[in-house]
């Protein structure tokens, strides 16, 4: 996996519930080396020194914390999610999630009752 640096302007930012905040940019045209390599650090923890160009001296925010993944629970519903989608979406997805999450809990229960034996 390479790094890659380049120059790019931010061209929306969202804010998150959660407290974090999504953003988009553009790059100037790429080679497919290029493209390769900035798609190779799609998903993948990265860290992120953003400067106005103009302003390289600018002074440095810090931001202190990492990043997180996804959740346990936002995790589980997501393969849920996908189950449900192979099994045809007979169903609407929230009671198909309900449905499964029924049998994680019950599967755990019985491991709880199993370990007081």
């Amino acid at each position: 996996m390479k790094a890659i640096r380049t120059e790019a302007q931010l061209t929306s930012c969202r804010s998150r519930s959660d407290g974090r905040v999504g953003f988009s940019g553009c790059t100037p045209e790429m080679s497919s080396a290029e493209k390769v390599a900035l798609f190779d650090l799609q998903n993948v923890v990265c860290e992120l020194l953003i400067y106005p160009k103009d302003a390289k001296d600018a002074d440095v925010l810090e931001v202190r914390k990492e990043v997180e993944g996804k959740s346990p629970a936002s995790r589980l519903r997501a393969v849920i999610f996908i189950l449900w989608k192979q099994a045809g979406e007979k169903e609407a997805f929230e009671l198909f999630y309900s449905t499964q999450m029924e049998k994680i809990i019950a599967w755990v229960k019985l491991k709880i009752d199993n370990a007081k034996q």
